[in-house]
This record gives structure tokens, sequence and C-alpha cells, in this order.
């Protein structure tokens, strides 16, 4: 099962990555 956690991981850091995005896009 630690391949689920890395997928889990990779989730989440693209969710980050996206909700920065977001952000960046605000103060533009």
């Amino acid at each position: 099962y630690e391949r689920r956690s890395d997928i889990y991981e990779a989730f989440t850091s693209l969710a980050a990555s996206l909700v920065t995005l977001n952000q960046i896009r605000r103060f533009c």
C-alpha cells in the first residue's frame, strides 16, 4: 500500500499547485 500513499502525496501536491496558481491569478 506504499504506492497508494505516493499517489495520494502526488495528488495533494498537484492540488496545492492549483490553489497557488489560482491565488497568483487573483493578484493579476
